[in-house]
């Protein structure tokens, strides 16, 4: 998804996963394939402003400066997530100038 603003464009790759792991250590798949890596990566690279926006449930895990290429587990997802209404806040705050 393609966002602009006065203070910025941004690139946000959204992934959803229906369901957390059963352990709190275990990995969770958000499936980005190796050419959205890429091309996250190269624009990230570019000082373009790039996120994956991870969401389970009604939270979700936002992930810009690379931090894509870790792996999440549940346990991370749940210190980090802010409520999925914060996601739009959040996308504001990056774009546009503030009031």
């Amino acid at each position: 998804m393609f966002y602009a603003g006065p203070q910025c464009m941004m690139f946000i790759e959204y992934k959803y996963v229906k369901n957390f792991p059963v352990r709190s250590k275990t990995n969770i798949k958000c499936n980005i394939s190796a050419l959205q890596q890429h091309w996250l990566q190269r624009m990230h690279s570019q000082e373009h402003k790039v996120a994956v926006i991870l969401g389970v449930d009604r939270e979700a895990l936002i992930m810009d400066q690379g931090e894509w290429c870790n792996p999440i587990t549940t346990h991370t997802f749940k210190q980090n997530c802010v409520p999925l209404k914060h996601v739009a806040k959040w996308i504001e705050q990056q774009c546009l100038l503030p009031i």
